[in-house]
């Protein structure tokens, strides 16, 4: 990461995401960067476009990226960026835009070096969920048309993120990782 820092996080997202990655190497978490849509300390929103929330739950412009002629920036959505619903529609429009975003910006960094992509998760048992998992009962029927029939871990979701921050994943760019359980093939969730 690179570049000028201003504001403060909410929570940082990568820090969610990385302690369940056991034994991953000190610089391929170093190089993990997420977008994610943040505000100043005085409420001004930021745009998704110009800035990143690192690992360290610090805001910084993607401008070291560009000027290192490297980088790997992953933007979390979700499978609701993949299908209609009438109860959550301006979430999961907002989810679309990730997937979109990760796209366009693809293109337009993509001759720096820089490669985008984003991760759909499928329902993770992470605390925006909780209400879908605490009570055995909505756990059973929220992952009963899954082909896995379970809840997804964190680090299920984390395991991607490494991957497109790694050599593993240079060649990947514009791309939306879909790490469901099987969700959005059965049916599901």
């Amino acid at each position: 990461t690179g570049g000028s820092t201003s504001g403060s996080a909410p929570a940082p997202v990568a820090d969610s995401l990385l302690r369940h990655v056991p034994d991953c190497p000190a610089e391929l978490v170093a190089r993990l960067a997420l977008v994610h849509v943040a505000e100043t300390d005085d409420g001004r929103a930021l745009t998704p476009g110009e800035w990143l929330v690192t690992r360290d739950g610090r805001l910084r412009r993607w401008d070291g990226f560009v000027a290192r002629g490297e980088g790997a920036i992953t933007i979390i959505s979700s499978i609701g960026g993949l299908k209609g619903s009438p109860i959550i529609g301006a979430y999961c429009i907002s989810k679309a835009a990730d997937m979109q975003m990760a796209r366009n910006y693809a293109v337009e960094l993509g001759e720096a070096g820089v490669r985008v992509n984003c991760i759909a998760p499928g329902l993770i048992r992470t605390d925006m969920a909780r209400a879908l998992w605490e009570n055995p009962e909505n756990l059973r029927r929220s992952t009963a048309a899954s082909t896995l029939k379970r809840i997804g871990e964190p680090h299920e979701i984390a395991g991607a993120a490494v991957f497109l921050a790694s050599k593993a994943g240079a060649f990947t760019t514009g791309q939306t990782i879909v790490c469901d359980g099987g969700a959005t093939i059965s049916g599901g969730a």
